[in-house]
């Protein structure tokens, strides 16, 4: 676990305008709430509790990638998913009680019943896409001196024909989730680094998701019972956790993202230059609630960064 943030902690943290790299996560955090972007990117600071979604995703595109480099096997899956569920309770030990623990667990044998389904529901796939790369890491310069950087998930050829492959995990796949698609501006924002990487437009993108599990376990229901009724679950039922919509985006819908980023950027540095980012008040519980409403709260204080640590990367998901 790492040390407890401090005020000289945060101002030896290099943060996005010394380094100047945006990616889809810090872009949403500067749109959704400015004021969370300055502490998560411009001090560092970082929830010391345990961010389950985030491991969960870790460990899906893990899988994910695995099946189609073709070197997938249930077992290695099982072992991949135990190790790093030991590898994070032990990190987390004395931050997380018996419920969490018993939670991460959970999630554990959900991404079993998602790696055994997963194999079965989309076994063509291998067939019918040319997978060009896995992963992908991409920096593109853009105004300002910064760069708008990423990694694809997975880029594959159907017959002639280029696909950027998106995999999400969702608690929510409901009409309201599928029908901003089209709008989402990660997946829009990926479909234009492929043009500026390959200089071919991508033919769509197929968007890839899971829903997570809600089955829940009766009250003398034993952890392995549970986690047998979850992968039996995703089995027995792939239509309900399992969706894959074929997007097809413009060259007008690219122009409008790449103006988009570029004005971002601009805004950007106006907050820096005048020091102020504002707060988004209807963002503090649009997600559950906000874990730095203390700070704004109670302000930054020896007291309130108790609850919080100063990023050892500032970017995790380019080095995950």
């Amino acid at each position: 676990m790492p040390n407890i943030a401090t005020i000289k902690g945060i101002e030896k943290f290099k943060g996005m305008f010394d380094r100047k790299i945006l990616t889809n996560s810090s872009r949403s955090d500067f749109l959704n709430c400015r004021q969370k972007f300055k502490y998560v990117y411009v001090m560092g600071l970082v929830p010391r509790k345990m961010q389950v979604p985030f491991i969960v995703g870790d460990l899906f595109h893990k899988i994910v990638e695995q099946f189609y480099k073709k070197e997938f096997t249930f077992k290695w899956a099982c072992e991949t998913i135990d190790k790093k569920i030991k590898e994070v309770l032990k990190e987390n030990v004395g931050f997380i009680d018996d419920e969490e623990i018993k939670g991460l667990t959970k999630q554990g044998a959900m991404l079993k019943g998602i790696a055994k389904a997963y194999a079965q529901v989309y076994k063509e796939d291998n067939k019918a896409w040319k997978v060009l790369s896995t992963e992908l890491p991409f920096k593109i310069k853009i105004p300002f001196g910064w760069a708008y950087a990423g990694k694809l998930d997975m880029l594959v050829r159907v017959n002639k024909d280029m696909f950027v492959v998106e995999h999400k995990t969702t608690s929510r796949l409901d009409e309201g989730y599928i029908s901003r698609l089209p709008l989402d501006n990660q997946i829009i924002g990926y479909s234009w680094a492929v043009l500026k990487l390959y200089k071919q437009m991508p033919r769509g993108v197929f968007y890839n998701v899971v829903r997570k599990t809600k089955l829940k376990g009766g009250a003398m229901e034993k952890l392995e019972a549970l986690s047998k009724r979850i992968i039996d679950d995703y089995l027995l039922n792939p239509s309900k956790y399992f969706y894959r919509e074929k997007l097809v985006f413009s060259s007008n819908d690219l122009q409008r993202f790449q103006m988009e980023l570029f004005k971002l950027v601009e805004e950007m540095e106006t907050c820096e230059e005048k020091g102020f980012y504002y707060k988004n008040p209807a963002a503090c519980t649009l997600y559950n609630r906000c874990p730095y409403m203390s700070l704004c709260i109670g302000g930054i204080s020896d007291e309130t960064l108790l609850l919080f640590s100063v990023k050892e990367t500032l970017h995790t998901e380019l080095s995950a």
